[in-house]
């Protein structure tokens, strides 16, 4: 039994040291927006609401995804490029503080609109 979570730990460690863990949440988020997006865009063109029930859920989601996917994809084209290769703990932090920074201000934003 043990030996079966050894093997577990093994390949998450594996999957985050790899960077696939990136990569796989970068495609989580994809779909994630690509849903809230267009119960987003049903609810604006097709109904006389114009606001989805809970919106406050709908647009947090499509918020902290769109935020993550555009961060995570500025890293990615920031390594390509050459900048994150010594410099990626210091790449990190500076797109986590632009992260919570701006998530911060779109939530509070989010719950005085519709909270």
């Amino acid at each position: 039994m043990s030996s079966k979570i050894y093997r577990l730990l093994d390949t998450i460690d594996r999957i985050i040291a790899n960077g696939y863990l990136g990569w796989l949440m970068q495609r989580i988020t994809a779909i994630i927006m690509l849903v809230c997006g267009a119960i987003h865009v049903f609810y604006v063109v097709f109904t006389f609401e114009r606001i989805p029930p809970n919106p406050l859920l709908l647009y947090s989601l499509l918020l902290l995804a769109g935020l993550y996917h555009a961060l995570n994809g500025l890293k990615t084209i920031l390594a390509e490029w050459g900048y994150g290769l010594g410099k990626t703990l210091n790449l990190n932090i500076v797109l986590f503080i632009v992260g919570v920074v701006v998530a911060w201000f779109g939530l509070s934003t989010l719950y005085t609109l519709y909270g």
